[in-house]
């Protein structure tokens, strides 16, 4: 399992990690795998970035002006009007749920007489998580707010729907009660697959210990990934969320989490990548780069560990199932001295 610092607001989506822990168990325990459980596969973002301006009028059928923009890497869409009518006042939170939910009503029926290959960009399954007041206007500009909606998908076929952490849709209403920009970092799906489900971590616990967690059991979430990369998978994680504490656990065989582990050492950092879940069979891509010029990666190793010099460095390994063609990275600023 895997321990996040984390304080997170009602009903968020998100895992904020702040202090990894000293060392993960052991990737391949001895749980059996039981029952099954989805993995989701993502499609082509290329596909979304072709049919971006049909995806604009179904979305904003009275703006003419090219102004979606779509992530090449993920299928990511933002689109802002660049108005805001009304007053400078934001609109009420309650006024606001009711204009997104009607506008994405809308969007699925332009979305559903579209026809042709249009990709699926506004997931079936969304749940209101948040609705805050965005700006207050001024100098001729109405004041807006939004309303954030997490999705949701389902790991078996008799189970209820799950979040996916870190894909979500925003509606920003104005003052007028538009509808003036919209932002989803929402994939498109292509295919799915049962795969084998690996238990939760509560069911290993000894008897005597499971009441601890009796009002905070293990339940089954998505991660996904950075919208700035390609991903080529959705997989299930068991999650408990405690006061300040996430602890996240693989829920099958795809499912992996990345680590990396700096150590100091004479002229620089060494560094380790320790993965939880996976095959065991992993290919490994180190990059690094000087957060004064974040345009010159430099390759750093094509193995577990790797080592940076002095400096400051941001560090990215990409860890890839050779078995389960799923890849997973981490992300660390480290800083080496000559000591």
């Amino acid at each position: 399992m895997r321990t996040f610092h984390h304080e997170p607001p009602a009903g968020s989506p998100f895992i904020t990690p702040i202090a990894p822990p000293a060392r993960p168990e052991p990737p391949h325990g001895g749980s059996v795998p039981k029952e099954s459980v989805r993995v989701y596969r993502p499609g082509d973002p290329a596909k979304v970035v072709k049919n971006a301006e049909v995806i604009q009028r179904v979305l904003f059928p009275n703006v003419r002006e090219k102004r979606l923009q779509v992530h090449p890497a993920s299928g990511a869409l933002w689109f802002d009007s660049g108005s805001r009518g009304g007053g400078p006042t934001p609109p009420s939170l309650v006024r606001t749920r009711e204009v997104a939910n009607a506008f994405l009503a809308d969007v699925r029926r332009r979305l559903g007489s579209a026809g042709g290959d249009l990709p699926a960009i506004l997931p079936d399954d969304l749940r209101m998580i948040d609705t805050w007041a965005g700006a207050v206007g001024g100098e001729g500009r109405g004041g807006s707010t939004v309303c954030r909606f997490v999705r949701m998908l389902r790991p078996g076929s008799d189970e209820k729907l799950v979040p996916v952490f870190g894909e979500t849709v925003e509606v920003w209403v104005d003052a007028a009660g538009e509808v003036q920009a919209f932002g989803s970092t929402c994939r498109s799906l292509g295919t799915d697959t049962m795969v084998a489900r690996l238990p939760s971590p509560d069911e290993d616990e000894p008897p005597e210990h499971r009441d601890d967690h009796e009002e905070k059991k293990m339940s089954l979430i998505y991660l996904s990934g950075d919208e700035d990369e390609d991903r080529d998978a959705l997989c299930p994680f068991w999650i408990r969320w405690g006061d300040d504490l996430a602890v996240v656990s693989p829920a099958s065989g795809h499912s992996m989490l990345v680590q990396v582990v700096p150590t100091r050492m004479s002229g620089g950092i060494a560094l380790e990548a320790l993965t939880i879940g996976g095959s065991g069979r992993f290919e490994y891509n180190w990059q690094a780069w000087s957060p004064l010029a974040p345009t010159e990666i430099v390759p750093l190793s094509g193995g577990s560990s790797a080592r940076v010099g002095p400096g400051v460095w941001d560090v990215v390994v990409r860890v890839r199932d050779a078995v389960n063609d799923v890849t997973e990275k981490a992300v660390l600023r480290v800083v080496g001295t000559n000591g």
